[in-house]
């Protein structure tokens, strides 16, 4: 249950980071299908709906990802200390890079942000799950 509560904890950090990055991103630099929008009719309820299916989504991920790791851990426990689960971490690398090659050429113009998002994934979900569900 602790591994859960890890999970939802996690993925709502990660949320609130993707959330807020992805507004500082449009405010700052709009893409020109928003601009068409904002012309017409307000964009307020958009951004905050999409905020707030952002938080909710992470939050399911980040509890799917502590379950993931749980069932990794028992098949595949390691003896690094700062690791403890070698495969959940390879997992977690892997599924950064697929998710970093996939947006960086969906948004060519926008890689430093892809990398930054994949980093907090990476750094969220590869090593603060594993510390906190292994901690419980």
């Amino acid at each position: 249950m602790l591994t859960l509560v890890a999970g939802f904890i996690v993925g709502a950090v990660m949320g609130l980071v993707f959330v807020t990055h992805a507004a500082w991103v449009l405010v700052s630099d709009p893409p020109d299908a928003l601009m068409r929008r904002a012309e017409y009719g307000g964009i307020g309820w958009l951004l905050a709906v999409a905020g707030l299916v952002g938080v909710v989504a992470w939050q399911l991920i980040g509890a799917a990802a502590a379950l993931l790791f749980q069932a990794l851990h028992a098949g595949y426990p390691t003896s690094i200390p700062a690791v403890p689960s070698a495969v959940y971490l390879a997992a977690t690398l892997f599924v950064a890079s697929a998710l970093a090659v996939t947006f960086i050429s969906l948004m060519p113009g926008r890689i430093r942000h892809v990398l930054f998002e994949v980093a907090a994934f990476t750094l969220l979900f590869g090593l603060l799950i594993p510390f906190l569900a292994s901690s419980t």
